[in-house]
């Protein structure tokens, strides 16, 4: 019950937007029901809760064979892991199948610049390849948080500077399904 009522009054600028042509989005009701600014409403056998982080990585492998027009991803960061490598090859894949296919990666700009200790990658260097196989297809963006703009902010060394601030959304489209 209270996943549901978390599901039900999800707060997000961007979910409005995403959210303009998902299945489950039930219309805004007049009645007394009281939502915040920018939050959906969604009926919950429309809803899954995934688990186990495998539930989560296979449903998001899933995904992706079956989107025909658009995946829109926004992240805090992707990973450079096998899970990770396995996910860019599918993404490969779907777009070599399907030249109509639009895929679109928003990252926080201080994680995916973030370099892997063991072996020096990053969310951006594992991407990067897409972006210049596909670029019709595939676009690739930071987002750099707003308090980190300063000239100050700025000669604050990385993985300190996540201190600060970081865009930690998780929301990841598939044509019409929401996955957040």
């Amino acid at each position: 019950k209270i996943i549901k009522e978390m599901i039900g009054r999800v707060v997000s600028r961007c979910g409005r937007m995403w959210m303009k042509r998902r299945r489950c989005v039930s219309k805004m009701s007049s009645s007394s029901e009281t939502l915040t600014k920018g939050a959906f409403t969604l009926r919950s056998e429309n809803c899954e809760v995934l688990e186990t982080p495998s539930c989560f990585h296979e449903n998001i492998l899933k995904q992706i064979r079956s989107s025909k027009e658009r995946i829109s991803l926004a992240s805090l960061y992707f990973g450079t892991g096998l899970k990770e490598r396995e996910i860019v090859e599918e993404i490969r894949r779907a777009c070599k199948r399907n030249p109509e296919l639009r895929v679109k990666i928003l990252l926080d700009h201080s994680r995916g610049t973030r370099k892997s200790p063991s072996d020096g990658t990053s969310s951006i260097s594992m991407l990067t390849s897409l972006c210049n196989e596909f670029p019709g297809q595939f676009s690739l963006s930071l987002f750099l948080m707003p308090q980190l703009w300063s000239e100050s902010a700025s000669r604050i060394p990385a993985r300190w500077n996540e201190i600060v601030a970081v865009m930690h959304v998780k929301a990841y489209v598939f044509d019409d399904t929401l996955l957040m």
